[in-house]
């Protein structure tokens, strides 16, 4: 499993960052990193490409707390990225080519709420 690093950020000073955490991947080819900037900190989202799933991740252990598939609804997407915002998770599906790409919508609990197209 790949390791997962966990980073204390400070803004005026990138010589202040340093690692706080590490601990084993939930999966290979983790994809993108989420954390509810109104929640305390102590859940981390993760998204693997190869498995389709966001994992919701205890912070302090690495521990699995719950996951759900996040696979697109054709088969050339897969996540390439996580975004948390108010309230949602953001899945970013890609195909690796230049036009076709979508944000799928989920709730914390893996309900989907629907999509819509990141082509720029």
């Amino acid at each position: 499993m790949k390791k997962l690093f966990l980073l204390f950020l400070c803004a005026y000073s990138v010589s202040a960052f340093q690692v706080v955490q590490t601990f084993d991947a939930p999966a290979d080819n983790i994809a993108g990193l989420a954390v509810d900037p109104a929640g305390n900190g102590s859940e981390l989202w993760a998204v693997s490409r190869s498995e389709e799933k966001v994992y919701k991740l205890d912070a302090t252990s690495g521990q699995i707390i719950s996951s759900f598939s996040c696979a697109a609804d054709t088969q050339n997407l897969k996540p390439a990225s996580l975004a948390y915002a108010g309230g949602l998770l953001y899945v970013a599906q890609w195909d690796g080519g230049i036009n076709n790409g979508w944000g799928y919508e989920y709730t914390p609990a893996g309900e989907y709420k629907g999509r819509t197209s990141i082509f720029c």
